[in-house]
């Protein structure tokens, strides 16, 4: 059975307002109605002209002869109408009509937005009642640089966080140092990065405040351990998890263990150089 996530929450993970997400359907977003029924792009399906030009040529005709009206009065044009003249004008009645879609399906919507400001309105108003099918949504964005619906509920970018690619070092040559409570310094071999926990993948994009992982990791700079400051293991698993996942993502190519556990004191503690901010 497929796991849905709503069109609110998506949103929120993603950091997107309502027209953003509704430009997504135009892009490959599958939408889902409130009983994870598929819902259909109308502007996909085959559309036809309702009514023929024949139809045309005889509203112009009974236009521009009608007889007596109702008040006894009886309308002529100004000049009277070739039949070439009426054609041409039902051709242009004819190619300007609403295009309809032919088989349209029991759950359908048109994934073009209005141009009209209050029509655009109440589309987006619907917005909310969608729902997204969590595997398609982070397939899609993985294909348009969003945010993974990863499993622990950490906003973790796609885009590539890399500060180096260079295989051929370990994590103890690594340093990390401790700027600011907003800010690490980053040191191996002849180089050397500073950058903002926003841009190391530590950031809640609903907030835009840093992640429970960023402030245990600037914690874990006092002893070089992830301090056990948790109700259960599981929750110092989870922040070692974020922690490792981020690290790997800084430096995909060192091999090994970013934040291995000590299976003597059974505490996560860091393979690269992890030092506090100096006062």
């Amino acid at each position: 059975m497929s796991d849905f996530i709503d069109c609110k929450d998506l949103k929120a993970h993603w950091g997107k307002r309502d027209f953003e997400l509704f430009g997504f359907l135009k892009k490959g977003l599958q939408p889902y109605t409130q009983y994870g029924q598929e819902i259909v792009d109308t502007d996909t399906l085959e559309h036809y002209k309702p009514y023929p030009i024949e139809y045309f040529e005889n509203e112009i005709r009974r236009w521009l002869y009608p007889g007596s009206t109702s008040r006894g009065i009886i309308i002529r044009p100004d000049h009277p109408w070739t039949e070439e003249e009426i054609k041409q004008g039902a051709q242009k009645r004819f190619e300007r009509q609403p295009q309809k879609p032919l088989n349209l399906p029991p759950h359908h919507m048109s994934f073009t937005l209005p141009d009209d400001a209050a029509e655009a309105s109440k589309v987006l108003s619907k917005l909310n009642s969608l729902l997204f099918e969590k595997d398609q949504a982070s397939e899609f964005a993985e294909q348009h640089g969003l945010r993974l619906l990863d499993d622990h509920g950490v906003d973790q970018p796609f885009n590539d966080i890399s500060i180096s690619r260079d295989a051929n070092m370990t994590w103890n040559d690594i340093t990390v140092t401790v700027l600011s409570d907003v800010e690490l310094h980053f040191q191996w071999k002849t180089e050397n990065v500073t950058r903002r926990y926003n841009l190391l993948g530590f950031e809640d994009k609903r907030t835009g405040n840093p992640i429970k992982a960023w402030t245990i990791l600037l914690k874990a700079a006092e002893t070089g351990q992830i301090p056990w400051a948790f109700k259960t293991r599981k929750q110092v698993e989870k922040i070692a998890q974020t922690l490792r996942k981020n690290f790997k993502a800084l430096f995909p190519m060192v091999q090994g263990d970013p934040v291995p556990i000590n299976s003597a004191s059974e505490v996560y503690e860091f393979s690269f150089k992890l030092k506090p901010q100096i006062e």
